[in-house]
């Protein structure tokens, strides 16, 4: 038998839709092939290397923690704490060190906290930055979390024990966010 075909006449909307379809299908498949030849050249784009390295769940508890430490404590914490801020300001290096290199660290957006809670954790962040250093063998994660027990446990010692653990919560998010650039130990980097 023959073949029969039925020829089913089709409008300019719908040959417009199908040009444009392909435009977009053809821009995306070349944008794959030219980010594959970057890749395979061992060029990153411009966004992936402000970023790499970057671990975005740490970056969103970080976020988190701060919209929980405005909830208990909003005079706390000022700027801009979205994140996209906060991956902005981590890409660039992260954490702002306040009075001595071995002190502690927190983001920019406690600021005017950080001169009280500074103070505070001293020791534990001195202790931290031990447990970061070159002569130790403690794992980057084993370290923070020794970090904010300590943490919990200066406030466990406190009448403000809710705006402490508050911030104790934000100090290790922050750490978690951009602590990889400074670990030196001989553990993992995790």
């Amino acid at each position: 038998g023959k073949l029969a075909m039925k020829y089913t006449p089709v409008t300019w909307k719908e040959v417009s839709r199908m040009g444009t379809a392909i435009r977009a299908a053809t821009l995306v498949v070349s944008g794959l092939c030219i980010l594959s030849m970057m890749v395979g050249m061992g060029a990153t784009p411009s966004s992936a290397a402000e970023t790499r390295g970057l671990d975005q769940v740490a970056i969103e508890d970080l976020h988190l923690a701060l919209e929980d430490l405005k909830k208990v404590d909003p005079d706390s914490v000022e700027g801009d704490v979205s994140e996209e801020a906060l991956t902005e300001e981590y890409s660039r290096g992260g954490l702002v060190t306040f009075g001595k290199p071995n002190g502690c660290s927190t983001p920019k957006s406690l600021k005017k906290a950080a001169k009280k809670w500074n103070k505070v954790f001293k020791s534990v962040c001195n202790s931290h930055d031990k447990c970061y250093s070159k002569n130790s063998t403690k794992d980057r994660k084993t370290c923070d979390k020794d970090f904010r027990s300590s943490m919990y446990n200066v406030c466990g010692f406190r009448k403000d024990i809710k705006t402490c653990k508050a911030i104790a919560n934000v100090y290790y998010a922050g750490v978690r966010a951009g602590g990889w650039r400074t670990y030196e130990a001989k553990g993992k980097n995790n």
